[in-house]
């Protein structure tokens, strides 16, 4: 009960100075800039998911074309499919998670920043 009073004796100092519209426009600025960054966020990741994956299918089918080749001409075993699938399961994890840790790193660069002219201010 103390904290709805306190929560309404604020709003009513807000309103008593007017300061209710500033806040919420304030507020609503504050969210507008959260979602439109929110969404340039996820519209880089996706179109770098879209061309990892087919970065990967691409060349995954560029080595199971190669493999193909090595067999036919006698160079490797048929057994060099399964190795050559599981390597290529693999390679296609890393590939597709490289967006997504690419985002993290560059979401981090201010950081960064802060850090090294705090450390470089310190000696």
């Amino acid at each position: 009960m103390d904290l709805i009073e306190k929560w309404l004796s604020g709003i009513a100092e807000l309103e008593r100075y007017l300061a209710g519209d500033k806040l919420t426009s304030v507020m609503h600025k504050g969210a507008c800039d959260l979602e439109k960054a929110n969404l340039k966020q996820t519209q880089e990741q996706q179109v770098l998911s879209i061309i990892t994956n087919g970065v990967a299918q691409v060349m995954i089918l560029i080595l199971f074309v190669w493999t193909g080749i090595l067999i036919k001409g006698g160079l490797v075993t048929f057994g060099a499919i399964a190795v050559i699938g599981n390597f290529s399961h693999y390679i296609s994890l890393a590939i597709e998670y490289l967006p997504f840790y690419f985002c993290l790193i560059k979401g981090t660069r201010t950081l960064r920043q802060s850090y090294r002219s705090n450390c470089t201010s310190k000696n």
